[in-house]
Order: C-alpha cells, then sequence, then structure tokens
C-alpha cells in the first residue's frame, strides 16, 4: 500500500518593503523594496494585484533558492545545472551558475504571448555572455544578454540579432547586485523593455521579437562559458500585450518554516508517531531522513509558520511548495492548502511519481477574501498537504 510522506515545509514571501538606508564613512547603502513523501514549503510573493476578477498580471512562479540543496534542482526545474551560495539579502541562498552548461529552465503549462521577469543578479565573472531566455518549446524567441566585449551593457536579441542595446554609460559591474525587470511582448510587431534598479535601460518597439511558434511556455536562463552569475528572487508574471507595461520594482523572496504544529496532525512521522510534526518537516533544506507520511485518503498535516522578522509592505501573492513522491507501484496524489480560520483552501488535485517533484499551489489573492493579502492574514495561517487519493 503506498503512502504519502511530508518532509519540509517553507514559506516564501517576496516583498517591496522599506529600505533601509545606512551610512558609514561618507558611503551610502540602500536596500530597496507506496509511501508518497511530501515536502511543502511555502512561498509569499508581493504582486500588484488590480482587482479579484481581472488581473492583466497573473504570476506564475516565484523561487528564493532557499528551500532545497544544489542536489535538488531538478526536483524544482524542468532541467537545471548549478550550486547554491549565499543570497542577496538575509540568510537565504541564491543560485550560482558557472559555464555554458549550468543554467535552469522553467516550464509553464500555460502559453503566453507577454511575459514579465524579476530577478536579482549578480556576474562574478566576465568570460562569456549569460542570457534570459523566453522559449516556446525548444524554439528560443526572445533574450536579454549582458554584453562582455570590454562594453559589459545589457541587450535585447531574438535569435542573437539585436532589438537594441543599454546606453554606453549603462553597465553592469561586478560583485554587485541588480535587479531587473524585463518585459516581453511576443510578436512580429512587438516590444521589450529592461530595467536595471528601477531605470530603463533599453526600450524596443514594433520589433520582431517572434523567433517562431506561439508566445512562449518556458523560461531559461544559461551562464555561458566561465561566466558565473548568482540569481535569486526570481517572479514570473504573464501579462496583456501592451506598449505600457506595469512594473513593480525590487521585490524579494523570503523563504519562512513551520515552527508549530497546526490544525491537523493525521500523518504519522519518520519517528513512529504523529507528536509533533512540524519538527520533522522545519528543515531549511529539504532533507529526506525525516518526514511524515500518510496512505489514508483524505488524511491532512498541517502547521503555523514563522512571521516575517519585517512586515512587509504588500504581499503579491503566496505559493505552497511541497516535494513529494509516492514508494510503490499505483496511483497517488495529493492536494496541497493553506487554512484560513476554520476554512481549508485547496489546491488542484496533483498526481505523484515515484521521484521527488517540486509541487506547487500559488495564490496571488487571500482565497478567504478574494483580495491581496495581508500580513495578518499571513502571520494567522497555516500550510499544509493532503493525501486526496
Amino acid at each position: 500500500m503506498t503512502a504519502v510522506r511530508q518532509s519540509q515545509e517553507v514559506l516564501e514571501l517576496l516583498t517591496s518593503g522599506s529600505p533601509q538606508v545606512q551610512t558609514s564613512q561618507q558611503a551610502l547603502e540602500v536596500l530597496a523594496s507506496g509511501s508518497p513523501q511530501v515536502q511543502t514549503s511555502q512561498h509569499v510573493l508581493e504582486l500588484l494585484v488590480d482587482s479579484a476578477s481581472f488581473q492583466p498580471s497573473q504570476l506564475v512562479w516565484m523561487d528564493g533558492f532557499d528551500h532545497y540543496s544544489s542536489g535538488q534542482f531538478s526536483r524544482v526545474y524542468h532541467w537545471a545545472t548549478g550550486s547554491l551560495t549565499t543570497g542577496r539579502v538575509g540568510s537565504g541562498q541564491a543560485g550560482s551558475f558557472t559555464s555554458a552548461v549550468q543554467g535552469f529552465t522553467k516550464v509553464i503549462p500555460t502559453a503566453a504571448q507577454a511575459w514579465r521577469v524579476s530577478c536579482a543578479f549578480q556576474i562574478t565573472s566576465f568570460n562569456a555572455e549569460p542570457t534570459w531566455s523566453l522559449y516556446s518549446g525548444n524554439s528560443q524567441q526572445c533574450e536579454v544578454r549582458c554584453l562582455t566585449a570590454g562594453t559589459r551593457q545589457m541587450r535585447i536579441s531574438r535569435n542573437n540579432n539585436t532589438l537594441g542595446t543599454s546606453a554606453t554609460a549603462q553597465v553592469i559591474k561586478a560583485n554587485y547586485w541588480y535587479h531587473m525587470e524585463w518585459y516581453c511582448n511576443i510578436s512580429d510587431t512587438g516590444n521589450s523593455i529592461l530595467r536595471i534598479d528601477g531605470e530603463e535601460w533599453v526600450n524596443v518597439s514594433n520589433a520582431d521579437t517572434n523567433n517562431g511558434g506561439n508566445g512562449a511556455d518556458r523560461f531559461a536562463f544559461l551562464a555561458n562559458a566561465s561566466t558565473t552569475v548568482l540569481i535569486d528572487d526570481l517572479a514570473i508574471w504573464q501579462e496583456w500585450p501592451t506598449t505600457t507595461p506595469s512594473f513593480f520594482g525590487d521585490l524579494r523572496v523570503h523563504t519562512l518554516y513551520p515552527d508549530n504544529n497546526g490544525n491537523y496532525s493525521q500523518f504519522t512521522g519518520s519517528d513512529g508517531n504523529s507528536t509533533n510534526n512540524y519538527q520533522l518537516v522545519d528543515e531549511a533544506q529539504c532533507n529526506d531522513a525525516d518526514y511524515v507520511q500518510s496512505s489514508t485518503a483524505s488524511q491532512k498535516d498541517s502547521y503555523s509558520v514563522e512571521n516575517p522578522t519585517r512586515t512587509p509592505v504588500t504581499i503579491k501573492g503566496v505559493q505552497v511548495n511541497s516535494m513529494a513522491r509516492k514508494d510503490d507501484a499505483g496511483e497517488r496524489s495529493q492536494r496541497l492548502f493553506v487554512r484560513i480560520g476554520s476554512t481549508d483552501y485547496e489546491s488542484d488535485t496533483i498526481g505523484l511519481s515515484a521521484s521527488f517533484v517540486n509541487n506547487t499551489h500559488l495564490m496571488p489573492l487571500d482565497p478567504s477574501t478574494a483580495a491581496a493579502w495581508t500580513a495578518s492574514s499571513l502571520n494567522a495561517m497555516e500550510i499544509g498537504t493532503k493525501v486526496q487519493t
């Protein structure tokens, strides 16, 4: 008989925050805003929400690179190879990618014509041109490149054909964290805008950004040659095609972990009981050696989550993550959920395989109010997993 195991619960927040200013020695620093195993980690992202019924911007992915190890990249991404290092801010991690064979690809189930990608990046060596790309299947559509031939400018291109380049004074420095927002409307008469640290660097209009296919269904990053690039605070939106896209500014993914038992303790832990199950799912990086499990349909396990160290200015969304597998033949599935008040808000049914996969439940809006998340609702809720079948 197969069962469901869960070995981690994590919460990530992406916030714009209230930047702190530190002054020291005339220098000013500003931080701007059979037994399927189930690991659930939760991500919270600050996202502009226009209304409950109409969302021109739809958040489809976020990652703080915090809740897994470098050996677990393939559980989170369609393809990935690299390592993990100290993150941009706080005590978290960043992805570290070196050489032409290191990077990652995130496949989005539904294709879209227009996209916006937000991330922090740092380039520690300039030996080739790292690329941020949108793909339709295996066909590369539009991309952003950091040039290395002495200029270190940023460029938007299609199939390596230049569409626009930043000014000669707009260059990337080594060992310096930048925040990038890139909008791209994939069309024969499309447009694309690149902003670095809130400033527009490249604006391409009425240009052929379509290299074939229909829009894009995946995002990819590739370091190239012996260039080393760090990536953190990644968020991806699908957009409506427009010549005047909205930009949200610097956002951060916060990762938070379980700190106590929740309303449900129906799974059995790897320690042989159902006491203090949260202690088996609260590690900073996923550990397969401890877990909770159940083979009974409809059983649930839930946990309260630590509060963020700072109250976010706005919360753009919440994403529950679960690294799950089944341990025997036969079909097994799970649902992820958040518990707010006395109500559980569940994800769609997620099928499990015999290998660990990072499953997610992404909620741009608070499901209890159909409005933007608040700090109070975030701090009061629980996260959890359910054996569906």
